[in-house]
């Protein structure tokens, strides 16, 4: 059923001030409203011009009391909503209207919106002044429409001789039919033209459309998809994409799994990509020896990916990179002489995160790392440097860390060495452990270090 809500007000006059309620109670079943007949839309446009006076539409085109004003917009839209709206609610509208004693005639009926009129009496015309054209503009040959305030008559209070009434209409609405299909929310129609553009290879849309599935705009919130396009945008090496990836991992809920190490990884990956602020979601938080050790293995294998020419979005997940690892070592099982340092350090990572034999293994995982270090190799001594900080495996000894990450950090340029300095430097970089470390940098870059320039190491008092 088509509707128009065009205004067709009538044409009052006289002071409210002198006026005598009157009042009416009237149920308006919207769907049964004429949409040829000038009473039904002359009563649809006063119930929806008083709707719009004490509603508001919000941002996701539903309707909420406002305090006073116009704050509904006069579109089809609004108006689709409300027919939405009054369909599951109880509403109620107070609407008044001004009549003339001796307009009703006690009858209780308003005469129709043109109500200044008079009639040839040559003719039998009656003619009306519209407010905007001439008496003889418009032409009748009928009686004009009434529009009435209830089914039955209602009592006609008295003016005391003013002239003039004020009619108290009440209106409770309802709407028996179906409602007109809305037209998509702002939010939604804007995640259908990213939708749209991301499914036609337009990258430019991918991370706009993983934040409208992270945080539920235009859509319901999924953190799988959300998770899937942040992962497309990051393909592109794009260090926002990354730095969002790791909230996700970090976070969890909604479907994905929380996964901390995955979520390091992504920020230590997100700063190899350009971003100057990744690592502050990494420093002073809680994080174990296991779950960093771990994240930075993850990230070595999401950033050989990318290096390699034909990456795919599943690097950015943690079954991706598992799929990466075990590649890896089926690789070194079958060449195991390759690559020997390479290989202690892959093997002391397999035992720590238990992906070895199923179960982690600590003393076995730290002397791969020795062998791992003893090949010269920063990885290897890193991880030394954090078990030592950590007191995981090994006592407790944060200068022997600090003797450890300077010659990673030396040997290897790695910016997460650099910063695991700076967590201790302050306290535990004593005059012995620095004096240690540049004697042990000579015999490392001279390859003629031994087990025991570690036992040395280990042996420093902490500071």
């Amino acid at each position: 059923m088509m509707m128009s809500f065009e205004p067709a007000l009538a044409k009052t006059s006289g002071s409210r001030t002198d006026m005598t309620p009157v009042s009416a109670t009237e149920v308006v079943n919207l769907a049964a409203l004429k949409a040829y007949d000038p009473a039904d839309q002359f009563k649809l446009s006063k119930i929806w011009q008083e709707f719009r006076n004490n509603y508001k539409l919000n941002a996701d085109g539903e309707f909420e009391l406002s305090q006073g004003g116009n704050f509904c917009p006069d579109t089809k839209e609004a108006q689709t909503a409300f027919l939405h709206y009054i369909k599951s609610n109880q509403t109620e509208l107070t609407v008044h209207e001004q009549i003339r004693c001796g307009e009703c005639s006690g009858t209780g009926r308003i005469p129709g919106p043109h109500s200044t009129y008079y009639t040839n009496p040559y003719t039998g015309y009656r003619y009306y002044d519209s407010g905007y054209y001439p008496y003889d503009y418009y032409r009748y040959t009928a009686p004009l429409p009434t529009y009435t305030l209830d089914q039955t008559a209602i009592a006609h209070t008295r003016c005391g001789g003013t002239g003039k009434i004020e009619a108290i209409i009440i209106y409770k609405l309802t709407y028996s039919g179906e409602p007109p299909q809305r037209a998509p929310k702002p939010a939604q129609g804007h995640f259908m033209q990213l939708m749209a553009k991301a499914k036609a290879g337009d990258s430019s849309s991918y991370l706009e459309l993983a934040e409208c599935y992270a945080t539920g705009a235009g859509t319901k919130q999924d953190a799988r998809s959300a998770v899937e396009w942040y992962a497309k945008k990051a393909l592109t090496k794009d260090f926002k994409a990354a730095a969002l990836l790791a909230r996700m991992y970090e976070a969890g809920g909604q479907g994905l799994v929380q996964d901390r190490p995955m979520s390091i990884a992504l920020d230590i990956v997100s700063q190899r990509l350009g971003s100057e602020t990744a690592y502050e979601q990494i420093i002073g938080k809680n994080f174990g020896p296991k779950e960093f050790l771990t994240g930075r293995w993850f990230a070595k294998k999401i950033l050989k990916e990318l290096q390699s020419g034909t990456p795919h979005e599943a690097i950015f997940t943690p079954e991706g990179v598992d799929g990466v690892i075990r590649d890896e070592v089926a690789e070194s099982i079958k060449y195991p002489n390759r690559l020997i340092a390479k290989n202690s350090y892959e093997i002391g990572m397999r035992q720590l995160t238990g992906r070895h034999a199923g179960l982690p293994e600590l003393s076995a995982a730290y002397a791969s790392f020795i062998e791992a270090a003893r090949s010269g190799q920063a990885d290897g001594l890193q991880c030394l440097g954090l078990f030592s900080e950590k007191g995981l495996h090994v006592p407790q000894n944060r200068s022997a860390a600090f003797v450890f990450y300077s010659l990673a950090n030396s040997l290897g340029a790695d910016e997460t060495d650099a910063m695991a300095i700076r967590s201790i430097e302050q306290k535990y970089r004593t005059p012995a452990a620095r004096e240690l470390y540049l004697r042990l940098l000579k015999v490392f870059r001279a390859s003629a270090q031994t087990l025991a320039d570690f036992d040395a190491v280990s042996s420093l008092e902490e500071g």
